[in-house]
């Protein structure tokens, strides 16, 4: 919501110079399209060891937006030169990324095993949880940010980067959250960050009760999602 926001600015920017209609300037966020590719083409940075795009102003805690011009602008091209990660040279052969991930998801390539990431199943993909997976769960209603954490590009502040959008409290009661209706949970979360839109009810259960299977029933689940 805050990137849709903020480029719904740039694009009154850029008609109030160029021209163009509203409808020229799609915007591009949490959409079908791809978002790494072009990212690295335009020069925004490098693909981390993570797998994440490394940025040299955020690290990897980054949005990634899209959105459509009515004119061609010439672009700065890819950052750094060839396939190396010139952001995470001084990481060592284990980074910290790696040694981070909870099920060994992250292989250090710039790849992520998929059917060991956290936060793979927790954005309602797959068909179950193995149980391998499910036993690191941890506390987590949605996501992981393990290797992200880790990662020493994002120790620093970020100017610029507060929203007061979609803020959620920092612990839920997971067994309240299981009585709730579809329609009750989609009201629980409308205007948060986990407004359910790409989720679903049926996907916030599946964490929840994968959440309170590993660590033994607690009370409370604590927030955990994607910057």
């Amino acid at each position: 919501r805050e990137a849709v926001k903020r480029l719904q600015g740039l694009a009154v920017i850029f008609r109030g110079r160029f021209g163009g209609t509203r409808r020229d300037f799609r915007i591009l966020c949490n959409s079908p399209v791809p978002e790494q590719p072009p990212a690295l083409a335009c020069g925004l940075g490098v693909r981390g060891r993570n797998g994440l795009i490394i940025t040299p102003e955020a690290g990897s805690l980054v949005i990634l937006g899209a959105m459509t011009l009515p004119y061609t602008l010439e672009g700065d091209g890819p950052l750094g030169t060839g396939e190396a990660y010139p952001l995470c040279e001084q990481c060592g052969s284990t980074p910290p990324c790696v040694r981070a991930c909870p099920t060994g998801a992250a292989l250090g390539d710039g790849t992520i095993n998929l059917d060991r990431c956290i936060q793979w199943y927790a954005s309602g993909k797959g068909d179950a949880v193995p149980a391998e997976v499910a036993a690191l769960w941890g506390k987590r209603l949605y996501g992981c940010t393990g290797c992200q954490d880790a990662c020493i590009r994002n120790q620093r502040p970020i100017p610029a980067a507060k929203t007061n959008e979609g803020p959620l409290p920092a612990w839920i009661d997971g067994r309240e959250l299981l009585a709730l209706s579809g329609e009750a949970l989609k009201e629980r979360f409308k205007g948060t960050a986990l407004g359910l839109s790409w989720l679903g009810p049926a996907g916030i259960r599946r964490n929840i009760r994968t959440a309170l299977i590993s660590c033994g029933s607690p009370h409370e689940l604590h927030r955990k999602f994607y910057r």
